[in-house]
């Protein structure tokens, strides 16, 4: 018998998880001072991963970075190709499948906690996940800008954001654990 490497559901979870990635790209604004833009992807970055677990999640974001280098216009502002990927962005792109992986680490038991406290938990792995992205983007922009350049134009900027869209994701983590486990799909923690 010839056996799928991933079950169909799963190789579901991370089209859609990709797709979904490609889309938040799209809600994308400039900021002073940097090139790269405040985007939502972030957001969906850290709930793919939270919501589909380290591997799939990891492999959504390995799928999306795929598509993007393939010539389809899914990073921000409708981007794509091979020097979208490894431009101004590359380390944050790098950043994204370690935040996914990650994400699904350190939320694969959370969901069994019954007190408030979880949603803290949440809100500091997401702020982590944030943490990781934005080091992975200055390690990058670090090698032409240098080390204080690439904080002034690639770190900096990103805090408030990345504030905002912690707790955002976290309210849609909190909002997805609360749909009954006959409705979800399986990959999804149950409760």
């Amino acid at each position: 018998m010839n056996r799928l490497l991933l079950p169909a559901d799963s190789a579901v979870q991370i089209v859609l998880a990709a797709a979904l990635v490609a889309l938040c790209a799209q809600f994308s604004f400039p900021i002073p001072g940097t090139e790269i833009p405040q985007t939502g992807q972030t957001v969906a970055v850290l709930v793919c991963g939270a919501l589909l677990g380290a591997r799939l999640g990891a492999a959504a974001l390995a799928l999306y970075l795929l598509a993007g280098v393939v010539g389809l216009p899914v990073y921000s502002d409708g981007g794509s190709g091979w020097s979208a990927l490894t431009g101004g962005s590359a380390g944050y792109f790098a950043g994204f499948v370690l935040a996914a992986a990650a994400m699904g680490v350190l939320h694969k038991n959370l969901q069994s906690r019954k007190n408030a406290l979880w949603m803290l938990y949440s809100l500091g792995f997401m702020l982590l996940g944030h943490l990781i992205i934005l080091l992975g983007g200055w390690l990058w922009l670090s090698i032409d800008a240098g080390l204080s350049g690439a904080y002034r134009s690639g770190v900096q900027p990103f805090y408030y954001g990345g504030l905002v869209k912690s707790v955002l994701a976290t309210a849609i983590i909190a909002l997805t654990w609360q749909i009954p486990v006959k409705w979800r799909l399986r990959a999804l923690p149950k409760g």
